[in-house]
């Protein structure tokens, strides 16, 4: 399926609501360690930044908690990531290998 059909049905997979109580940076921190450990031996999310950062938003917003997929883009050399950021973490990490990415697309209610 591609990502944006993908974009597109987020609003089945991560409804909209929220909890009382915010998330707390252990909590990410955790679903970030699993996410990316699964990442490395799974056919679901497999090691690549927009499976990642799906997956951390989904699961992030069944549990209740705020979440806010992003896309960005680098000029040069001309590459694309995609990162959610909750509690100030980001899964995966919004600069990887030190390389500052500019958000163009922004998602924080349910795939809107």
């Amino acid at each position: 399926m591609g990502f944006g059909r993908v974009l597109r049905l987020l609003s089945l997979a991560a409804p909209d609501y929220a909890r009382a109580d915010p998330a707390s940076a252990e909590e990410v921190a955790r679903l970030k360690r699993a996410v990316q450990s699964h990442s490395r031996r799974s056919w679901l999310v497999n090691d690549d930044c927009k499976a990642e950062a799906v997956t951390a938003f989904v699961l992030l917003r069944r549990r209740g908690l705020t979440a806010v997929l992003h896309v960005g883009v680098r000029e040069s050399p001309l590459a694309l990531h995609a990162w959610t950021s909750s509690a100030g973490l980001c899964v995966p990490d919004a600069d990887p290998r030190g390389h500052e990415f500019t958000p163009v697309l922004s998602i924080d209610r349910g795939g809107r």
